[in-house]
């Protein structure tokens, strides 16, 4: 049984795939992906089946995780900034009608927006409130500490909303619209931030595998009614340098993309994401 006070774990949940990552103390780090058959419709009661079947397995109390949502669970939505001074129901109610006119009935969803700026448009996210009912359920009844829940896209943004570096295509960034996008589970997650810093100006989701993501990025920049490709930073977790120098070879559009965290070697993206979050201080 593990009992340890410093016991740790960051875990991903994704469609037919559970990455863990756990620290004891400050040395150690173990991980690993646990598999299993996911549903022909993707749904998420398949993967808590497995996430629960697994902590029973390992017989986990009184650790602290946090668990970081494959974009397939998640639905986004942004929302516009309203100078109108709103109350706290009046802007739950804007969020929701903003989700309904992309999603239609949201009955049965949890939905989250974030503070955001003062002047700018905000992400929110919406989760199955089943899900998030069984998640905060199973961190109870074995007495696990911490039980933040974390959409694959917002872990990015926050990894990387900073300057990537220096590389000269990356100069683009702050004098251009651009793109942030995140793939996984067949999933694509893109974001369009306007130029010197001013936030977001769009967010959706859509189906993509990864051979198609140059395509899929330049097609998203005409369809915004850009000339040429916008620049962007291209998430794609496990994702080897190898296999990235391969996709972005079908640059043929002439868009500057940017790999973030191509690692070596190919490795499950499970257990990638798991990864991003010891990166992002989940287990300090």
């Amino acid at each position: 049984m593990l009992r340890s006070p410093t016991e740790r774990l960051a875990i991903a949940l994704c469609p037919g795939r559970i990455g863990v990552m756990r620290k004891r103390g400050r040395a150690e780090i173990e991980q690993g992906v646990v598999r299993y058959a996911k549903a022909a419709t993707g749904d998420w009661q398949a993967a808590m089946d497995a996430f629960d079947a697994w902590l029973d397995k390992m017989n986990l109390r009184k650790a602290q995780a946090s668990l970081l949502l494959s974009n397939r669970y998640v639905r986004y939505a942004l929302i516009p900034w309203s100078a109108l001074g709103l109350k706290r129901a009046e802007e739950d109610a804007l969020v929701r009608v903003r989700f309904e006119e992309a999603y239609g009935d949201m009955a049965g969803w949890r939905i989250v927006a974030d503070p955001g700026r003062y002047g700018s448009a905000r992400i929110a996210c919406a989760l199955p409130a089943d899900m998030v009912d069984r998640l905060h359920a199973q961190w109870a009844a074995r007495q696990l500490r911490g039980g933040a829940i974390l959409p694959h896209f917002v872990a990015c943004w926050n990894r990387w909303r900073n300057p990537v570096g220096s590389k000269p295509a990356l100069t683009a960034w702050d004098k251009t619209p651009s793109l942030f996008a995140v793939a996984e589970s067949s999933t694509l997650v893109v974001g369009t931030l306007a130029p010197q810093g001013q936030g977001w100006t769009g967010l959706r989701a859509l189906s993509a595998d990864t051979a198609s993501l140059p395509d899929t990025l330049y097609r998203e920049s005409l369809l915004q009614g850009h000339a040429e490709p916008l620049p962007v930073r291209l998430h794609v977790p496990g994702l080897g340098q190898e296999e990235g120098t391969a996709l972005l070879k079908g640059e043929t559009q002439g868009a500057a993309i940017e790999l973030l965290q191509a690692e070596p070697q190919p490795q499950e993206a499970a257990l990638a994401m798991a990864r991003l979050g010891v990166g992002m201080g989940w287990l300090k």
